[in-house]
């Protein structure tokens, strides 16, 4: 036997809840996806959920009448229901917001079933539109991670507060595109980087890539977006660093950047701690730099 997975789409009309196992995988063909698209989305700590209203036909599939629903729409996860999916891609489609909730048992959203590509997505104006998690929980994946709240909209918009993010392997690459503000909230490692916001980024946090370039775009529009250190910490790449604003390039205490490609500051840079680079390839400034401590580069 041989075929492709299918993709299942889970929508409504209703507050609904979600905490039941999807398998759309295909040992002889390219695996399915699973496809949530509602107004707002909420992961819930481990489960079942409390409005858990849906129950999975015995083929895998969720069908409803209404695909998308009025505003006002929530769709309620569990941790556990996501974590027991073995599909390969999974995507979240909410118009409004995606929130995992505080993850209070182990403190981890753990996607490794997913074995191609997890994909989250908002995009409305409203003023709590985007992406958010508590500071302290992990996301832990091992393939492409993308979290994007533009749109093709406005900035000032779809903001995506991340708290840890635990990339495995050299797959495990993150894109973040927001039309807002993006925030590093907690350490976090994955294959690679690639980070652009409309309306500032800041890292409150280490960031390290293991396989790729760390791309960090504070500014997207130039409409004047900042992009600040705001702790004494460490960017760790195993490719290149290029950081960008068109407004400023600010550390709010010692930074460091390690880096085993070009480093590239691509904009003003004001630093109140020390600056400490190194690259095993060179380190472009294209800005005014103003550094209070000590600077230190070794290229």
């Amino acid at each position: 036997l041989s075929g492709n997975g299918g993709t299942v789409e889970v929508s409504g009309k209703q507050n609904l809840g979600f905490d039941g196992a999807v398998d759309t995988s295909a040992p002889n063909g390219q695996g399915g996806s699973l496809l949530l698209d509602p107004d707002k989305i909420v992961v819930q700590d481990n489960g079942p959920s409390a409005d858990d209203a849906v129950h999975l036909t015995p083929d895998g599939y969720i069908d409803f009448d209404d695909p998308d629903g009025p505003l006002g729409l929530t769709f309620f996860i569990s941790e556990n229901a996501l974590e027991a999916l073995t599909t390969s891609c999974l995507v979240l489609q909410a118009y409004i917001s995606i929130t995992i909730n505080n993850l209070d048992g182990d403190g981890i959203l753990d996607l490794t079933g997913i074995s191609e590509g997890i994909l989250f997505t908002t995009k409305s104006t409203a003023a709590d539109a985007g992406f958010f998690m508590n500071a302290g929980d992990t996301i832990k994946f091992d393939v492409e991670f993308d979290i994007d709240t533009v749109d093709g909209l406005s900035a000032g918009t779809g903001d995506i507060n991340l708290g840890k993010l635990n990339g495995i392997g050299g797959f495990s690459s993150v894109f973040l595109t927001s039309g807002g503000q993006i925030t590093f909230n907690g350490a976090s490692t994955m294959g690679s980087l690639s980070a652009i916001a409309e309306d500032g980024i800041t890292v409150n946090a280490n960031l390290t890539s293991t396989s790729g370039d760390i791309v960090v775009d504070a500014d997207l529009s130039n409409d004047g977006g900042v992009l600040l250190f705001a702790n004494s910490l460490t960017v760790n790449s195993a490719g290149e660093i290029a950081l960008g604003s068109n407004e400023l390039i600010s550390a709010a205490g010692h930074l460091t950047l390690l880096a085993d490609s070009l480093v590239e500051i691509n904009d003003n840079f004001a630093g109140a701690g020390n600056l400490s680079i190194g690259s095993s390839d060179e380190v472009v400034f294209d800005g005014d730099l103003s550094v209070m401590g000590n600077l230190d580069i070794d290229a």
